[in-house]
């Protein structure tokens, strides 16, 4: 997610006033302690560590905001991760669902350009 959030901010500052846009944070895909990547550090390059209370998680998330930079509205899944159970276990997973409630595109990786094109075939244009 992390390698991605200018592109999200890229598609909400350009769609924002026709598409909601959510992140919801889950577990942390590469902690320091479990999956060590180069996201596993923080902007100021201290270790990342899976949260083990929401409290945690809720000022890791906040923090995560801050450092990339977004705007949009930041959820946080519980620590039983109902949310990245339910909708799928990827790391960056990404979904536009309509007004009626469908998921109309669902991608394993978030691709932002993928994502405006399908933006832009559902109505995004108006």
């Amino acid at each position: 997610f992390r390698q991605r959030c200018a592109g999200n901010q890229d598609l909400l500052n350009r769609y924002g006033d026709r598409v909601q846009f959510i992140t919801i944070y889950t577990k942390e895909a590469h902690p320091i302690e479990q999956n060590p990547a180069q996201y596993s550090r923080d902007a100021a390059g201290n270790p990342i560590g899976q949260p083990a209370t929401y409290e945690e998680r809720a000022a890791l998330a906040a923090k995560m905001a801050t450092e990339a930079g977004i705007t949009m509205p930041v959820l946080v899944d519980e620590m039983d991760n109902p949310l990245w159970c339910t909708y799928g276990r990827m790391p960056n997973i990404a979904f536009l669902i309509g007004v009626d409630g469908r998921i109309v595109v669902r991608q394993d990786w978030n691709d932002t350009g993928n994502m405006e094109r399908a933006i832009l075939e559902n109505g995004g244009d108006k």
